[in-house]
């Protein structure tokens, strides 16, 4: 396995970490609220949840059959879900 892999798959479980930690609020909010803001904000993160493992599956999976131009684009595309899932998880914390 190349690093730029063992740096996607790092990569992808701090993405999980981000969405599981702001599953929590979802939960209080669409419990408290019951407003379709707060559900939409449950669907997005248990929604991008279960992308986030199937990533993580299919990266496995198929990375014997990635090239090695293909790695940095899996990475980039993982950290910009990084990227994002930060600014959420700060600003849902804030």
């Amino acid at each position: 396995m190349s690093t730029l892999m063992d740096l996607t798959f790092i990569v992808s479980g701090i993405n999980l970490a981000l969405l599981l930690a702001l599953l929590y609020p979802g939960v209080q909010s669409f419990r408290k609220l019951r407003s379709p803001l707060s559900a939409a904000l449950l669907a997005f993160v248990l929604i991008f949840i279960v992308e986030g493992l199937t990533t993580l599956y299919f990266n496995l999976d198929m990375m014997p059959f990635y090239t090695p131009s293909v790695e940095p684009l899996v990475l980039a595309i993982g950290l910009l879900k990084t990227i994002s899932f930060s600014t959420l998880v700060w600003i849902t914390y804030r």
